[in-house]
């Protein structure tokens, strides 16, 4: 059952509670946290899958997936893929949040993608959960590279080395902080963990 607990982000409500962070390529400005990415070492086309998990065993890996390819857009573009009512009530569910930028187009999405290139960018993730005092994980496996062509067709490779990998730097809006990269150096990667409530 759905608590009372309500706040809004972008003009929408949500509830019981949620979690907002930020993935970035750069940094946040608030932070003071920039990195120009190595243009020898950028990689054009990727993804990255969010994962999350509750203590209790609830888990979303469906969504929350950012990336940049080829037809990729900062607007909404043919790959980005609306959450509709998919994420409402479930025991917890990254989702990517459009604001007014997208106009008409503003909402909740499964995934989010850029066009490829070495622009600073920055992708906003909301953690909801159906338990406002669920104790949420929030890990990835890695930066998928993507390669090939339409006509030769695609390959995905988990790439823990890649440069791109570790530019990126989740921070938690809500405690004003950068958590951690994307990777360590050694390729390795570290999960955060919080409590719903904030705790």
């Amino acid at each position: 059952m759905l608590q009372d607990t309500t706040i809004t982000i972008f003009g929408r409500p949500f509830a019981p509670k949620a979690v907002v962070l930020l993935l970035s390529l750069w940094g946040s400005a608030s932070l003071q946290a920039q990195e120009q990415l190595d243009s020898k070492a950028r990689v054009d086309s990727w993804y990255l899958q969010t994962i999350v998990t509750t203590k209790a065993g609830a888990v979303d890996e469906r969504s929350g997936v950012i990336g940049r390819i080829s037809g990729g857009r900062t607007g909404k573009d043919v790959h980005d893929i609306p959450a509709f009512a998919s994420v409402n009530g479930a025991p917890v569910a990254i989702i990517s949040l459009r604001g007014a930028e997208w106009g008409d187009d503003a909402g909740e999405y499964l995934s989010d993608y850029r066009a490829p290139g070495q622009s600073a960018a920055s992708w906003d993730l909301v953690v909801t959960s159906s338990d406002p005092q669920a104790k949420v994980t929030l890990s990835w496996d890695g930066l998928y590279v993507i390669s090939g062509s339409q006509s030769r067709g695609f390959e995905t490779q988990l790439r823990n080395d890649s440069k791109t990998l570790r530019s990126l730097r989740l921070i938690d809006l809500q405690r004003g902080k950068v958590v951690r990269r994307g990777s360590k150096k050694d390729g390795s990667i570290k999960s955060y963990t919080f409590k719903m409530g904030g705790e």
